[in-house]
């Protein structure tokens, strides 16, 4: 015997979904039809603005500064 299920009705984000999917596909799309060349974001022009970011690979370990005198007062023991 096969088993039935209700479908429940369309959720809040099911709806925001629906209506996402087909604007990004049209934006795809305009970018499709756009030159390579306007599309480069790693060439800016010196006038231009821009966000830096720099990113690093792996887990960074943050080192305390010690000052010369807390290294003689190490030095001591």
């Amino acid at each position: 015997e096969r088993k039935t299920f209700k479908i429940a009705p369309p959720t809040d984000i099911m709806s925001r979904l629906q209506a996402f999917l087909p604007q990004i596909q049209a934006a795809n799309a305009s970018l499709q039809n756009m030159k390579p060349e306007d599309l480069d974001i790693e060439q800016v022009e010196e006038d231009e603005q821009y966000i830096e970011m720099n990113l690093g690979l792996g887990v960074y370990e943050h080192k305390r500064e010690v000052s010369d005198s807390e290294d003689d007062e190490d030095d001591d023991d």
